[in-house]
């Protein structure tokens, strides 16, 4: 199959034509799809690689001018676009779509987009009396040539083993030239295998596409809030006088607010004088009046004579704290 394939293929290779016109194209749809100037979508146009029926976009051509757009022997007639449409056009079956395709078979190769096929190649023909012989242009690059001479026994007659892996390497070595051309163009992802195990058949371009396996790696970040209780444990504010009597704080609360009394009744009464700062500790003992009359005296407590001594004896009456 891929043998008749491959030869009904090069066929148009060496087709003898000169073209004006050459570019990519592609499949279509719908009549938007073609938005290269003077194309058409052109309707049910045989795939030449595979005889399926496709639509394609490609140009237009003129009847009067068909020899140079489409090629000598190429009719410019009446075919259906996409629309139903009657549009003029040299396409008979699509060969080709792009130009690095018809690259595939000869360097300076082109798809002409009024005919869908690679562009020919110039020959130089010799004629004797006896034999014709053609002679293609030599290139500049290495030839590549096969080590079994044509016949019976030569690579033509075992075209078959190209494609079988277990006659590959055999047939890779010995019949580099028909392997060189073959793996240029293929028809199924199978056969794109045999090279790269991740390769399809693209059947546009007919080429192995060269897949590399891409890894996505996902990091997924965690974000952990830890919530602290900072728990302040203060000291109890204590006298260090316990009890009462005379000696004891409740009897020298006056000295409470005396300036002259202050630091030792700080140190010795911090409670019973309601201190809550200065003692090396937090604490709420409350803060209190020096004597028990305060409402008794609240009429001096704005008076500016009495200020001073009302907030060191009635602290808590007069809202001091």
């Amino acid at each position: 199959m891929h043998s008749s394939t491959f030869f009904r293929i090069l066929l148009f290779y060496f087709l003898e034509v000169n073209f004006i016109e050459s570019d990519d194209t592609k499949a279509c749809k719908a009549a938007g799809d073609c938005t290269a100037p003077n194309t058409k979508c052109l309707k049910d146009i045989k795939r030449e690689f595979d005889g399926a029926n496709d639509n394609f976009c490609a140009l237009i051509c003129d009847a009067a001018k068909v020899d140079e757009q489409c090629g000598t022997g190429e009719a410019c007639v009446n075919v259906q676009d996409i629309d139903g449409g009657d549009v003029l056009s040299c396409v008979k079956s699509a060969h080709c779509l792009t130009d690095d395709f018809c690259k595939s078979f000869f360097i300076e190769s082109k798809c002409n987009l009024y005919t869908l096929k690679c562009t020919g190649h110039d020959f130089t023909k010799t004629t004797s009396t006896t034999t014709t012989t053609t002679t293609r242009e030599s290139s500049a690059t290495t030839s590549i040539v096969d080590q079994v001479p044509d016949g019976t026994n030569g690579c033509g007659a075992h075209l078959k083993y190209c494609n079988d892996p277990l006659w590959l390497d055999l047939i890779r070595n010995m019949f580099q030239k028909l392997v060189d051309l073959l793996k240029a163009i293929c028809f199924t992802d199978a056969f794109c295998k045999i090279f790269n195990a991740e390769s399809k058949c693209n059947l546009y371009t007919l080429k192995c596409t060269t897949s590399a396996t891409t890894t996505t790696s996902t990091t997924t970040t965690t974000t952990t809030t830890t919530t602290s209780k900072i728990i302040v444990t203060t000291t109890a504010i204590v006298d260090k006088i316990s009890g009462g009597g005379p000696y004891g704080c409740e009897a020298h609360l006056r000295y409470c607010t005396d300036p002259i009394w202050l630091d030792l009744m700080r140190t010795m009464c911090p409670k019973t004088c309601g201190y809550t700062t200065g003692t090396g500790g937090t604490g709420t003992a409350g803060c209190r009046d020096v004597f028990s009359d305060c409402a008794k005296n609240a009429r001096v407590c704005n008076l500016p004579a009495y200020k001073d001594f009302m907030y060191k004896n009635y602290f808590k009456n007069r809202g001091y704290c």
